[in-house]
Formats: structure tokens, sequence, C-alpha cells
């Protein structure tokens, strides 16, 4: 892998995610008995986020964002990642600086969706990219 020179490397290392359920308390995290994060393998170097804050009558609103992409359409995908589609989920992201994000919240979850592709050529790459965002009255939380 080649990476940037400067101090700053692009891409997301590590995706998780996790129900609003399965959390017992969430400043700090802590989940209930049996239950941790669920770790998503997406492709290397597929994956980023990006942030915005907008000021609204009722305070700041933080903007959460961004995707990753998972190699081949198949079977797995659709029985292990896309149950979660629609459900209400937190995820905890992690960069190449080792930054940590944890986005969404009970009562406060993180929209997840994707598009499935085969390409037109047979060299085109296929897969399921996955998008995620949210909307929250607070900025990420660190893990």
């Amino acid at each position: 892998m080649i990476h940037f020179e400067g101090d700053n490397i692009g891409s997301l290392l590590k995706a998780e995610f996790s129900l609003h359920t399965d959390f017992d308390g969430f400043n700090p995290v802590s989940f209930k008995e049996g239950k941790a994060w669920t770790n998503i393998p997406f492709k290397e170097q597929s994956g980023r986020i990006s942030g915005s804050s907008e000021d609204s009558e009722n305070g700041n609103i933080f903007t959460y964002q961004g995707k990753f992409f998972i190699h081949r359409v198949r079977e797995e995908i659709r029985t292990e990642l896309h149950p979660y589609l629609g459900q209400h989920i937190v995820m905890r992201l992690t960069d190449f600086n080792g930054e940590t994000y944890i986005i969404g919240a009970p009562g406060m979850p993180v929209t997840l969706s994707v598009t499935s592709d085969t390409g037109e050529n047979y060299t085109n790459e296929n897969g399921s990219l996955f998008s995620f965002s949210i909307s929250q009255p607070y900025e990420y939380l660190k893990a």
C-alpha cells in the first residue's frame, strides 16, 4: 500500500456497527451481555467519512456521511448485512490515522443504504457500495 507522505493518511481502516438495542450505556459505551461491535469486512481504500456542522435555531447540527465497498455481489452480503438496512444502528469507524468516530446513538440511528452493480464489462469491478449518513445534535463520540 502506498501512503501519503504527510501526517494525514486518508481512508477508513475499520467499520463496525451495532444495533441501538445492544447498549447498556452510551457515554462511555457499554454493551449488554453477549453484545459487541460487528466488523464490516470492506475493501481496503474504499471507505471514507466526511462531516459538517450547521448552526440552526436549536443549536449545532452535525452531519456525517460516508461509504465503503464490498467486492463481489454475493449471497453472504445479502444474508449478513442487508437485514441491517433500515434498522437503528450505531457505527464505530476508525481511520488510518487512528482516529475513532462513533456516530449515531440510541434514538438517533445511522441510515445505511446499499447499491449493487455487476459492472458493464468483464473488467469492471462488481460489488456492493454501502452509504451511511446521520444528522445529530452532538459531535461524534470518541472511543
